[in-house]
């Protein structure tokens, strides 16, 4: 199994969408739904790869907060959000701060997958690089922390 999506990966990522005038991957940001379809399939494809049932949905409440991925990890809903700025920001926690609230003990921890290259803890819930995503010791892959 690959440790992880390379550099390589996302550059020829970025250079295929050119047409949408892409030069690194800062200029991703206004690209969010790219980078969303992107995290949904690498997370799909990595829990078929080990077996497991590829249960992703979304979440959106009625006054507009939303987690883009919930993983099925059996007893707990993994939130997952897709960021691809290159920083961390509080308004970037959110939705999954409103869905922890909301699921009580059926919410499993919280996750942020950003365009940023440094793991790190904020709020309870762990930020990880883009970079780091398809690590086979992975546990979000599995639903869990």
């Amino acid at each position: 199994m690959r440790p992880g999506p390379s550099r390589g990966l996302i550059e020829g990522w970025i250079d295929q969408a050119a047409g949408l005038g892409i030069q690194n991957a800062r200029q991703l940001t206004p690209y969010r739904a790219l980078m969303e379809t992107w995290v949904v399939g690498e997370l799909r494809k990595a829990r078929r790869h080990r077996g497991l049932a590829a249960n992703v949905y979304f979440w959106r409440d009625k006054s507009g907060h939303e987690v883009d991925v919930l993983l099925d990890g059996g007893d707990a809903l993994v939130p997952v959000e897709v960021e691809p700025g290159p920083t961390v920001s509080r308004d970037m926690l959110t939705g999954l701060e409103q869905w922890r609230a909301l699921a009580d003990q059926t919410a499993g921890p919280a996750w942020l997958v950003y365009g940023g290259d440094q793991r790190q803890e904020r709020s309870g819930c762990v930020v990880l690089p883009w970079s780091e995503l398809g690590r086979p010791d992975l546990s979000l892959v599995q639903g869990t922390g």
